[in-house]
This record gives structure tokens, C-alpha cells and sequence, in this order.
């Protein structure tokens, strides 16, 4: 009975522990999100080993709207930091988005905006199997190549 106790309580306890431990391979890959199920509103977010994380978002809320990001990324503690390195939002360039993992595995990533804070609703994201390395952050590193001091690859 004292094991089971043992177990239970381990396993009780790994579905609430933080996820610091999470591994920054975990994440690499593409990544979509639904942002409004009632409107064509997406984001195809890519994250690259080499510390690069792009993002197509578009929206068809009212017209055609296209925002480009290409950002810096770092995982610390189970938080995921993106400095912005170039955009076509009003975002400035360093401008810094902290994301908390809440759920991670090879299917699916929920995380909660920590930096800047504010009321936030948490972000599902759900892993695109298959795709292309590369077809993001490449697409977004041409649209930028002329507007940033770094090469292109």
C-alpha cells in the first residue's frame, strides 16, 4: 500500500512540477495556431535550432491582413523568450515576448504571454507533422533580406 502511495503521489506531482526541463529540440518544427475559430485567423510560427523562430500570421477578419515576424529565440525555465529581429507590425526591433510552456509534446504546445504582462488568454498550438523544414523562416528571411544586417542563409 506504501508504494502505491509512493507512485501516486510522484505521479501527482509530475502533472503539476513546472516545465523548466523542457528541451529547446522540443520545439523545433513548425507550429500553427487558430487564433479566432470564427474567422480565418492563423499564424504559422517555425522554430530553428539556430535560435531563429519566424512567424507568418494572417487574417481574413475583414480584409487580407499579413504580418511578418522573425524573432530570436532562447528557452530559460520553461519560458520561452522572442526578441523581435524584424517585422512588418509596429513592434520595434528588441521588443521582447516571454511565453510560458504549460503543455508540450509532439503534438501540441500551450503556453500563457508572461512579458509584457497583461490579460492574456493561453495560446494552443498544434504541431504540423511533415512539413518542410525551413518553408517559414526562409519565406520570412527573403522578405526581410534587404531590411536587416544579417545574411540571409
Amino acid at each position: 500500500m506504501r508504494n502505491h502511495l509512493v507512485i501516486l503521489s510522484i505521479f501527482i506531482f509530475s502533472l503539476y512540477a513546472p516545465l523548466s526541463k523542457c528541451a529547446p529540440n522540443d520545439l523545433i518544427g513548425i507550429w500553427i495556431i487558430n487564433h479566432n475559430s470564427e474567422h480565418v485567423d492563423y499564424s504559422f510560427i517555425e522554430y530553428q535550432a539556430n535560435g531563429d523562430k519566424c512567424e507568418i500570421e494572417f487574417s481574413l477578419v475583414n480584409s487580407l491582413d499579413v504580418t511578418l515576424y522573425w524573432n530570436k529565440w532562447r528557452l530559460e525555465n520553461g519560458v520561452i523568450h522572442s526578441s523581435i529581429y524584424n517585422t512588418t507590425s509596429f513592434i520595434e526591433y528588441g521588443f521582447e515576448i516571454g511565453d510560458k510552456i504549460n503543455t508540450l509534446n509532439k503534438n501540441e504546445l500551450f503556453v500563457d504571454m508572461v512579458i509584457p504582462e497583461g490579460d492574456y488568454e493561453t495560446e494552443y498550438h498544434y504541431k504540423k507533422h511533415g512539413a518542410k523544414s525551413g518553408q517559414i523562416c526562409d519565406t520570412v528571411r527573403k522578405f526581410f533580406k534587404n531590411k536587416s544586417n544579417e545574411p540571409t542563409k
